[in-house]
């Protein structure tokens, strides 16, 4: 059975390379583009996998993590553009996995 990711990147040319990788690596990928899409597939499917951006068009993927981190806790790696120390400090601190 193939691993269920859910990339959560608003950036279309960054979530198609990674999608691109991933699935060539026989990954199941599913694409959430923000916060609202990515909320409605943790609703209806199971993932072993969160791949996050911190900066969405509709929040920050942290407060995101948050909020569902009994479903994400361990499973999931944060991606960003920003070279904050605090926010990765603070996100491992809470629990993502990398």
């Amino acid at each position: 059975m193939q691993n269920r990711v859910l990339l959560i990147e608003d950036n279309s040319h960054l979530r198609s390379s990674i999608k691109q990788f991933l699935s060539l690596k026989k990954y199941s990928v599913i694409e959430a583009v923000d916060i609202r899409s990515a909320q409605e597939w943790i609703a209806q499917t199971d993932f072993d996998i969160f791949l996050l951006d911190l900066s969405l068009p509709d929040g920050n993927g942290l407060d995101f993590f948050m909020t569902h981190k009994a479903i994400m806790k361990d499973r999931t790696i944060i991606m960003t553009a920003s070279n904050s120390v605090e926010a990765a400090v603070k996100a491992m601190r809470n629990g993502v996995y990398d």
